[in-house]
């Protein structure tokens, strides 16, 4: 799983390479656990990939989930 920052105001990339069979859902949680949002993101067989805003967060460290099929994706993401 990869996350890029696109630009200061926010926007940020999120793909996940591997079988994924046309399904994946994207869930942002922060470290007292609660969902800050979830979404579908768009797939292929085996490639997944969203665009998120994530300008209105407050700066921390946050908890990307990534779910499909086959698997489940975790990763960190620090907002400044």
């Amino acid at each position: 799983m990869s996350v890029e920052k696109k630009s200061s105001s926010g926007f940020t990339k999120i793909e996940v390479d591997g079988f994924v069979n046309n399904d994946a859902q994207l869930e942002i949680i922060d470290l007292a656990g609660r969902s800050m949002m979830k979404e579908k993101m768009n797939a292929s067989a085996y490639f997944a990939e969203s665009f998120v805003d994530i300008s209105s967060f407050k700066a921390g460290t946050y908890l990307i989930r990534i779910t499909t099929g086959n698997s489940v994706y975790t990763k960190t993401l620090v907002k400044n």
